[in-house]
């Protein structure tokens, strides 16, 4: 969505993940260390659905930047790693930085933390679709995910006259695949 110009609208079901984005657009105060026991007391307040010491911003923050392989507190804590090859990384530091980069050119995106069926899409658009990649291990947010209703949804818009991509793993055979890459495990 960076990429593109025009009225550009982001959702997602993870409110965590919508707030962070609002949150980063007002340039709300965020930790740029994020030790562990700062993971802990967030991931407490986001597994209790509580706000004692943490707003949704601050918790989203905390849990995309702190978890290992962005998996928001389903991955355990990142922090500084050595790896197999022996060099240290800052996967913590990395992510902010990545994520920083991307705030200017974001600035006129309207979030949203709607069902995608409940959002409405104007004419001729362009939709970017991220799905939880069917047979892989998924997000508690996207447990369940219905994706019989999913393809049905996007011939539907396909039918709308909106140009639609879908990153995923596997298709329907409506649908044609413009774009893969070798998969890294």
């Amino acid at each position: 969505i960076r990429e593109v110009e025009g009225n550009r609208r982001a959702n997602d079901n993870n409110k965590y993940l919508i707030e962070m984005w609002k949150g980063l657009l007002m340039n709300k105060d965020r930790p740029y260390e994020i030790p562990k026991d700062l993971y802990d007391k967030a991931r407490i307040e986001y597994h209790n659905g509580t706000n004692i010491e943490f707003d949704d911003f601050t918790i989203g923050w905390i849990g995309y930047m702190g978890s290992a392989n962005g998996r928001f507190f389903d991955g355990g804590y990142s922090g500084i790693s050595n790896t197999k090859i022996g060099t240290v990384r800052n996967y913590i530091k990395e992510s902010i930085n990545n994520i920083e980069k991307q705030i200017p050119k974001l600035k006129d995106v309207v979030f949203y933390n709607l069902d995608y069926k409940d959002l409405i899409i104007p004419d001729n658009s362009i939709i970017y679709c991220d799905i939880p990649y069917k047979d892989t291990k998924q997000f508690p947010t996207s447990k369940n995910f219905n994706y019989e209703e999913f393809w049905t949804w996007c011939l539907t818009m396909k039918k709308k006259k909106h140009d639609i991509f879908i990153s995923e793993y596997n298709a329907p055979s409506e649908f044609e695949c413009i774009w893969e890459k070798p998969m890294k495990s």
